[in-house]
């Protein structure tokens, strides 16, 4: 009977997703009739890129990929769609989105050509590939089930999803060995069949251009992954520096103080903090080391340790090292974020580090819940470990020693100490808790202008995204009306010039929001 329940559930989830997808499609032909005729003409002579438009778990990701496409063609590009119809996992839902994305797709063929992926004959994989395709199965696997621990359940969905990937793989590389693209831009870059085209392009030395988003914001990646943030340490290069940088650097750290000081109150826009921060509070349990957890599936900590091969094992082996080769005393700290029930991973760590360690209490774990402000956290410790979480940058901030074994996007800058090999990492965690040496000021102002640079000028807060909620506005204001928009603009060109946001909109935001 639970079954049958469950069926009839399942059944009437997929009629009103698709009922609901259809009536954005509708919406979204109605919108390409205010399209220019600029932009409707045959392609002119100009560099190629191919824009990727993929069923996206019902969201309008396809059709902000078409408008894109539009405003490429008149930027002089010639675009084309590369239609990724491999399905991915649930096979009946992605057949009726790509039958809906079929048809706008022929609707818009006479000026926006679109290269079908199962048109394409499949190459071989080499070794290489074959490995990437585990790789980009089990990241899936970790989004899918909410946690970074492989576990036998697992393995029927891997096991589809390694064949789909696969598959698209050996398509992608059979379109990809046409030449003459001068770039890609993808939603994502990891999640579905997107991750193939990313890998691919790759290995042609093709650039590839991601988006991300969530309701009102869009990140953006002009060479990489934009959850990855690797945008935001190109602007700190000499020359970049001394160009952008240096002859704004005084009001540029000011911008960062107050932003700073609005997220230790939980003032800010994420408003992650539960507890008010409070300099030298008191009542805390004092702690040498804090570790400062990701959420192991969300798209920014996806793939990124370099010396563990996931973050369980990197929390579980570098407490025990700390046990067992210091004096020290640890606070693990779960991301506040995972308050949220949607965010939340699967794993009761509290337990399983009593467990381990027999309720050391050289041990003290802080869970999403807990009143406590992390920034107060941060201030009662020596050392802080993150994995790529912001919280890096700002224990820095406040003068705290940084050491990290991730490619996190600021692990390589000079406020942190960075480890390629579990080794160092350790003896680094070992060498700085026995020494006493206060945090360089010239490495915590550096962590303030990465704290600006990624937190404030990085992301765009727009209602041109993807996003369901935002789509059903931008959709009904028409195609003028995003051309007008200076933020949409900042989008195309950094995505189609290949200059980060961080370079293209240094002065702009300055000027236009606090008058500088």
């Amino acid at each position: 009977m639970k079954r049958m329940v469950k069926a009839a559930r399942i059944r009437a989830r997929r009629f009103l997703d698709i009922r609901g997808y259809k009536r954005e499609a509708l919406a979204f032909l109605e919108f390409l009739r205010t399209v220019p005729a600029d932009a409707l003409t045959p392609a002119r002579e100009g560099k190629k890129v191919g824009i990727l438009v993929s069923p996206w778990m019902y969201t309008a990701v396809p059709w902000f990929s078409i408008t894109l496409a539009y405003f490429y063609k008149l930027r002089g590009f010639d675009a084309f769609i590369i239609w990724d119809d491999v399905p991915f996992t649930d096979f009946g839902q992605l057949r009726d989105q790509n039958k809906v994305i079929g048809q706008v797709l022929e609707r818009v063929a006479s000026s926006l050509p679109s290269h079908k992926l199962t048109a394409f004959a499949p190459a071989p994989l080499d070794a290489a590939d074959t490995k990437e395709v585990e790789r980009l199965t089990k990241l899936n696997a970790i989004m899918k089930f909410r946690s970074a621990t492989p576990k036998d359940d697992w393995k029927p969905f891997m096991t589809v999803v390694r064949k789909t990937i696969s598959e698209s793989m050996a398509r992608s590389k059979t379109l990809l060995a046409q030449d003459g693209f001068d770039h890609l831009v993808l939603p994502g870059g990891i999640y579905g069949n997107a991750g193939v085209l990313f890998w691919a392009a790759g290995r042609k030395k093709i650039r590839v251009a991601t988006y991300d988003c969530g309701k009102n914001t869009i990140l953006l990646g002009v060479d990489g992954i934009a959850a990855h943030l690797l945008d935001v340490p190109k602007i700190f290069e000499p020359a970049l520096m001394e160009k952008h940088i240096s002859p704004v650097k005084q009001k540029v750290l000011e911008l960062a103080r107050k932003e700073f000081e609005r997220r230790l109150v939980g003032a800010d826009d994420f408003k992650y903090q539960k507890t008010v921060y409070e300099a030298g509070e008191t009542g805390l349990r004092a702690c040498d080391v804090l570790i400062a957890l990701n959420v192991d599936w969300d798209a920014a900590a996806l793939g990124r340790h370099m010396c563990f091969a996931e973050s369980h094992e990197w929390l579980l082996e570098t407490v025990r090292f700390i046990i067992e080769n210091t004096n020290a005393t640890v606070a693990v700290r779960q991301h506040p974020v995972e308050r949220v029930p949607g965010y939340r991973c699967k794993h009761d760590l509290e337990n399983e580090l009593k467990a381990l360690f027999n309720n050391s209490p050289r041990i003290h774990f802080y869970d999403a819940e807990h009143t406590v402000n992390t920034y107060n956290l941060v201030e009662s410790s020596r050392v802080v470990l993150p994995f790529t979480s912001t919280i890096g940058i700002e224990a820095a901030m406040l003068g705290k020693h940084v050491i990290m074994e991730s490619t996190a996007y600021y692990s390589k800058l000079p406020f942190v100490q960075f480890a390629s090999s579990r080794e160092k990492y350790f003896s680094l965690i070992k060498e700085t808790l026995s020494t006493r040496e206060a945090l360089a000021p010239e490495k915590i102002e550096f962590a303030n202008l990465c704290y600006y640079y990624g937190q404030l000028i990085n992301r765009l807060f727009t209602g041109f995204t993807p996003h369901n909620d935002d789509f059903n506005v931008w959709v009904q204001n028409g195609f003028g009306a995003l051309a007008k928009d200076p933020l949409v603009q900042s989008i195309v060109q950094a995505l189609a010039d290949n200059v980060p946001l961080v370079i293209s909109r240094n002065q702009v935001y300055l000027e236009e929001r606090h008058g500088h």
